[in-house]
Order: C-alpha cells, then sequence, then structure tokens
C-alpha cells in the first residue's frame, strides 16, 4: 500500500490507506473525475494588455490617468480565463499594483528557477475566486 501511495496510477492509489480503502469518498471522486471528463471546463486562451486611462476631474481642470489591465481573446495567448472577475481593475495604483480584491480573490504563484535548469521551467499564475458562504447565507435568510 504505500508504495501504491508513493507511485499512484490513479486517484484510488493517491488516497489508499493500509486497509486498501481510500479515506475519502472515493465514489464521489470518481464520479466528478467522469463528470469532469464528460463536461470539460472551457477556457479561453487571451493575452494581457495595459490600457492607459485619462479622466477630467468634473470639481477642477484637473485630469487623473491610470493604468487598466485588459484581455482579448487571442488563440497565441498565455493566460487562459474562466470568468473576468467581478471587479476588474481593482487595485491601488498609487506605487505597485497593489490588489484590493483580496476578499474575493486569492493567487497561487509556481515561479521559474532563474538559475541552470536540465529542463527549462515554466511559470504559473492562478487566481481563485474564493467562496462567500456568508454571503450566500445572508442571501438565503433574507428571503
Amino acid at each position: 500500500m504505500e508504495h501504491r501511495r508513493d507511485y499512484p496510477l490513479d486517484e484510488h492509489d493517491a488516497f489508499s490507506f493500509e486497509s486498501g480503502r481510500c479515506e475519502f469518498n472515493e465514489e464521489n471522486i470518481v464520479k466528478q473525475l467522469r463528470w469532469l471528463d464528460d463536461n470539460p471546463v472551457y477556457l479561453r486562451r487571451c493575452r494581457l494588455y495595459r490600457e492607459k486611462v485619462t479622466k477630467k476631474s468634473i470639481y477642477n481642470d484637473k485630469t487623473e490617468s491610470w493604468d487598466e489591465i485588459k484581455f482579448m481573446d487571442d488563440d497565441a495567448g498565455e493566460w487562459l480565463l474562466y470568468e473576468a472577475p467581478e471587479r476588474p481593475n481593482h487595485y491601488n495604483p498609487r506605487g505597485k499594483m497593489q490588489p484590493l480584491n483580496t476578499l474575493h480573490y486569492s493567487i497561487g504563484v509556481d515561479t521559474i528557477k532563474s538559475g541552470f535548469s536540465a529542463n527549462g521551467s515554466t511559470a504559473t499564475i492562478c487566481v481563485f475566486k474564493k467562496s462567500h458562504m456568508v454571503e450566500v447565507w445572508k442571501r438565503d435568510c433574507i428571503r
């Protein structure tokens, strides 16, 4: 069993324990994997670009400008997009582009190796949408 866990051939091997049974609900895992195979998630291939936005103040003659990050579909793009953010370009424009929508999103990063690497290395960034159970609970309770 230990060898099967160390070198799994499938999800059952990865999650099986001494008893030979999966500690998690194996039936649900297999069912979900089959559903994902039958209903693949559509990811748009796109590229990101920066656009300068300038707006004149309604109170005086001053103009304010900032950068917005936008995307466009591109078969050669390096980004895969499941859905656009609920509030795009929500960041602090002063200094570094610090995101302000951390309540709704989280990011995971796998960086590249800057030194010698035998097979090369590919940087990966994945932005995850967080679950908002409190908002769901509030919405359901108000009904």
